[in-house]
């Protein structure tokens, strides 16, 4: 191979470390690592915002049954359940059954 490019027959580790290829071999590998760290953060900020849209902007408790909520205009609350005490008062029960939740999208 003539000087400047890239040997991939090496097999002298000097001579490949001061080489063309293993500089592009590193360029390659962080340009993937900044890659995926861009995408990772992307959607991690995409899915923050996509919950917090969904936080109720003012909540007003009257008393511990009477709880209400306001959100923006045209925005639902990500989901609804509901919450009784059984007749023992001995815990909190569902009255809607977890599987049958519906996220609104």
């Amino acid at each position: 191979m003539g000087k400047g490019w890239f040997n991939m027959k090496e097999t002298s580790k000097v001579t490949y470390d001061f080489g063309k290829l293993k500089r592009f071999l590193t360029m390659v590998r962080l340009i993937m690592q900044d890659t995926l760290l861009s995408l990772v953060q992307k959607s991690y900020y995409n899915f923050y915002d996509f919950i917090i849209s969904f936080i109720p902007y003012k909540t007003i408790n009257h008393d511990s049954n009477n709880v209400e909520n306001f959100f923006e205009k045209f925005k639902k609350p990500l989901f609804t359940i509901e919450l009784f005490k059984t007749l023992n008062d001995d815990a909190f029960v569902y009255n809607t059954n977890p599987s049958q939740v519906y996220f609104i999208l």
